[in-house]
């Protein structure tokens, strides 16, 4: 009974450190050609969610298939400095390890059809 105790608090523990160390990255609609988004009285389903996990890894997750996506990250001149493309019928999540990459900020771009998003986050 004792061990049954310590092995489940033991993986709470392991549970809450995990969930701690993931921040979400904001990632919005983006206009071709860095033209003024269109304003409109709603806002667009985005059918996916980008966290950075443990300051090491930038982690996109679709909720559904949306066929092929490119996942890239830009650095803060706007070089693309890694990119990937996702068969989202496969796979519903995409990872890109950052450990080479220095401090400083970054964006997460996305793009699927004609949708294009983009998000930024601090890489410590």
């Amino acid at each position: 009974m004792l061990e049954n105790l310590f092995v489940m608090s033991l993986i709470l523990v392991c549970s809450v450190s995990m969930i701690a160390t993931a921040q979400p990255i904001d990632v919005k609609p983006v206009q071709p050609g860095g033209t003024p988004p269109i304003r409109t009285l709603s806002q667009p389903y985005i059918p996916l969610a980008a966290s950075l996990e443990n300051n090491n890894q930038a982690i996109v997750s679709f909720e559904y298939p949306i066929g092929l996506a490119i996942v890239s990250i830009a650095d803060a001149n706007g070089a693309i400095i890694e990119s990937r493309i996702a068969d989202t019928d496969q796979d519903d999540e995409v990872s890109i390890l950052l450990d080479g990459y220095d401090s400083g900020s970054y964006t997460l771009h996305i793009e699927y059809g004609s949708i294009q998003l983009a998000g930024g986050f601090e890489k410590e």
